[in-house]
Parts: structure tokens; C-alpha cells; sequence
């Protein structure tokens, strides 16, 4: 899915400055480098909460703490139970990098992507058609245009399809093994 690395390629390379916390957090004016700043998202969740909390949430990880609890949020909030916080999400894990957003969505879209092929082979689709629905659904708008954790299992819908036929031919020969292939 060399199309994902392509889409995300001026975030990589710093044409553009993906960070949200610049524009979209009120915390002042920063000058960011790239030749166009900002963020494009239409909703500032992502540099609000989103990235914050999972931010937070990887620190208290790394720590050796489960991010149970945040502080910092009134007299304090339940923060494994925030959905912006993705706590239990692995991709959240590159927020603890500079450039984490980016490198989180590109994991999001490659699993969007390649799950979406693997489906479509399974429905007997010919390979053209089922590498554009795989590069068609990883650059989703879903994917571009709401960047804040909520959008993260959109991904995994054609996963979650392509277990449940799998499911649906494995149930002839073990209904147990079938139901597992639903939950990996």
C-alpha cells in the first residue's frame, strides 16, 4: 500500500505541518516550518483532546502506570474510559513521537487498506478492482477530514467483514473456531 506512504507523503516530508496543537489549541501563535502550517481537519478534537490525552495516556504507559485516571482534568476523569484518549489502541503508541499523529493515521489507513483488499479477494473480486477498493477506502474522507480518535475503528470494519466470512465457511467444520476468527 505504497499509495497510503504517497497520500501522507508532504506530512512526511514536511511540506505541510500536520500538528494540531499549533493551530487548533488557542496556546498561542507558533510559527511552524513547512511551507503551508495548519492543520485541515474539520474538527479540532484532534488537537484539543485527541492528541493530548493519547499523549498522556502513552507517558503513564511508558511510566509503568494503566492509565486509569487523568489529573489533570478538573479534580480528575476517568481517562482509560475516554474514547479520544485511545488508551488501549496500539497505534496511540506513535504519539509519543514528534510526528506520532501522522505516523498513527498511516498505520489506521494501511489496516483500512489492506483489509479492504483482502475482503474483496475473499468475495471473488479480480485484483484491479480489489487494490481500488483498498486504496479508495484508505484515502477515505472519513480518514482525512476527521482525524480524532472516534474515526479508528472505521478501519477495522472490513476486517471485522472478512472475519465474519470466514466465519460463515469455517462454522461447517468448527462453529468454535469460527466465532474465534470473528474476535482476531
Amino acid at each position: 500500500m505504497g499509495v497510503v506512504i504517497v497520500g501522507n507523503l508532504p506530512y512526511l516530508l514536511h511540506l505541510f505541518d500536520p500538528n494540531p496543537l499549533d493551530t487548533l489549541s488557542g496556546l498561542g501563535t507558533v510559527k511552524a516550518p513547512g511551507l503551508i502550517a495548519g492543520n485541515f481537519a474539520t474538527d479540532p478534537n484532534v488537537g484539543l483532546t485527541a492528541q493530548a490525552l493519547g499523549h498522556l495516556s502513552m507517558v503513564d504507559w511508558i511510566h509503568g502506570h494503566i492509565p486509569w485516571w487523568n489529573p489533570y482534568e478538573g479534580l480528575g476523569s476517568p481517562l482509560a474510559g475516554e474514547m479520544q484518549a485511545a488508551t488501549f489502541f496500539p497505534p496511540t503508541a506513535f504519539l509519543l513521537l514528534s510526528n506520532g499523529q501522522v505516523l498513527s493515521h498511516i498505520a489506521v489507513e494501511l489496516v483500512a487498506g489492506l483489509s479492504t483488499y483482502f475482503l474483496l479477494r475473499r468475495l471473488a473480486l479480480r485484483r484491479p478492482a480489489s487494490v481500488a477498493g483498498g486504496i479508495a477506502f484508505a484515502l477515505n474522507g472519513t480518514f482525512s477530514w476527521l482525524s480524532h480518535a472516534p474515526t479508528n475503528p472505521v478501519a477495522f470494519l472490513p476486517l471485522l467483514l472478512l472475519g465474519v466470512e470466514l466465519a460463515a465457511d469455517a462454522h461447517r467444520r468448527s462453529p468454535l473456531r469460527a466465532w474465534s476468527t470473528i474476535g482476531v
